[in-house]
């Protein structure tokens, strides 16, 4: 098993070894997770309103294939993934796959597809035709085009009825969500995502346009999920607690999943008081951690409200899996890692004035060179304040969790001083030409 990418620092990935962590209980760990991978995709079960359509799973399993990880057996996940299309006739997204991916096309299921295709439109403009179904026909065709992984079709469909004012509030922010939707499916195109956020918040916030309680409800979950998108940690993190009770976003993911970035989210932008109150004493969340599948969740938490540095470290390995493998999160999981052991370094220097470099290292079971590298680079970077004294082995730092956050805050000072100052040359400029 390749373990070369398991704890990642401020400027480089540290093999598994060099941290010195338990081989043996790490690779259980890592097992545990990568079962919850490998467990076959059902397809979506059209009577059940709690199922998250496929199309939104085929895009996941398109995400597994392009990441080529040694963690994932991709030809298992390519035959759910065709299992899938062929299931929902998905022949614009099967065509966008052989190109992408460089396979061979398969002209007899190409042609099965066209002809099923073909029919399902046939029926679906006898539906449209029938007066009775009128409000209804928009929201059928757009579940067709999605279905078959027309995206573009959906695309226009959507973005016609999202400004179509005839259509009710309600109707425009759900074709305004299936654009969210959308651009999840095209390779999680994040800039468009953040159209469909604004143009849903605007259907929210406006008086002349005021949604309903179950759109206002929805809109939480899809700006959680794109506040982790951009790593605006506290928006999501606030959104995604405020759903959690009240879900029923499952066009665009389960409960489960919504549960594993609530803790993802509230576990970087809460203080540990906040982490203890919002996820630990949260009956609901905690049911869900309590299953196999999230269990590596449950540890990532508990561990670190328990102050158990060492077995948190660890855990953090698996979680850097967790975001490696979630196309929201994959372009940021370095980041996320890296400021976690700095949260937890903060945290457990709170405690000390001083303290020596083999006590720290035991703490978080690693080697004294493990925690030098690390202390002296969020050091340096101005993240932690304390200094470390290299011939006594010890760190100095005076309430360095207090530390931390002024340092912080007085950096932030200066740079929006200095921003302000350059505008106010700047307008100076213009009114003296």
């Amino acid at each position: 098993m390749n373990m070369d990418s398991v704890i990642v620092d401020s400027e480089e990935v540290k093999s598994i070894e060099s941290v010195n962590l338990e081989l043996q209980s790490f690779d259980d760990l890592i097992q545990s997770y990568l079962k919850t991978l490998a467990i076959p995709v059902e397809p979506a079960n059209p009577e059940n309103c709690e199922s998250t359509p496929d199309y939104m799973k085929v895009a996941r399993l398109k995400f597994f294939i392009s990441l080529n990880d040694s963690y994932i057996d991709t030809e298992n996940v390519r035959r759910q993934l065709m299992n899938l299309i062929e299931l929902n006739n998905m022949l614009p997204y099967y065509e966008n796959c052989c190109e992408y991916f460089k396979w061979p096309v398969d002209e007899k299921l190409v042609a099965k597809m066209k002809a099923n295709i073909d029919t399902q439109i046939i029926e679906l403009d006898k539906y449209e035709k029938n007066e009775e179904n009128t409000s209804y026909a928009w929201k059928k065709r757009l579940d067709f085009y999605l279905k078959i992984g027309d995206y573009e079709k959906a695309y226009q469909w959507a973005y016609e009825k999202s400004e179509d004012s005839t259509f009710s509030t309600n109707s425009r922010l759900e074709a305004t969500f299936a654009l969210f939707r959308i651009a999840y499916c095209d390779n999680c195109n994040v800039a468009a995502m953040g159209k469909s956020v604004e143009k849903a918040k605007h259907f929210i916030d406006s008086a002349e346009h005021k949604a309903d309680w179950t759109g206002r409800n929805k809109f939480k979950a899809y700006e959680g999920l794109y506040g982790l998108a951009v790593r605006d940690y506290k928006r999501a993190s606030m959104n995604l607690t405020d759903c959690v009770s009240t879900f029923e976003s499952y066009e665009l993911t389960d409960f489960n999943k919504i549960v594993k970035f609530t803790v993802i989210a509230s576990m970087i932008a809460l203080p540990r008081c906040d982490i203890r109150k919002k996820i630990v004493n949260y009956g609901l969340i905690m049911q869900e951690l309590n299953y196999p599948q999230c269990e590596h969740l449950k540890e990532f938490v508990l561990s670190f409200n328990e102050c158990r540095y060492g077995d948190f470290l660890r855990i953090l390995a698996v979680t850097e899996l967790v975001l490696r493998f979630e196309p929201l999160t994959y372009p940021h999981y370095r980041q996320y890692i890296r400021e976690m052991k700095l949260k937890a370094y903060a945290q457990m220097l709170q405690s000390y004035s001083i303290v020596s470099l083999k006590r720290m290292a035991e703490i978080f079971g690693v080697t004294s060179d493990y925690i030098e590298n690390d202390v002296s680079t969020f050091t340096a970077s101005g993240k932690l304040t304390c200094r470390i004294d290299k011939v006594a082995g010890k760190i100095i730092t005076a309430n360095a969790g207090i530390a931390y956050d002024r340092s912080l805050t007085y950096q932030n000072c200066i740079k929006r001083g200095d921003f302000l100052l350059n505008r106010i040359k700047r307008i100076a400029r213009i009114i003296e030409s």
